[in-house]
């Protein structure tokens, strides 16, 4: 039997947080939570 190897969860995440690359990509959420470009 073949064994997965897991990330050490203690290493920290493996990738971008996605609000963070919303964020990036769109600027801060609005009230209601959506992230929209500006003039959107």
């Amino acid at each position: 039997m073949a064994t997965i190897s897991l990330p050490d969860p203690e290493a920290g995440p493996t990738e971008p947080d996605e609000e963070a690359v919303l964020a990036d990509l769109y600027g801060p959420a609005d009230a209601d939570g959506t992230f929209r470009r500006d003039g959107a």
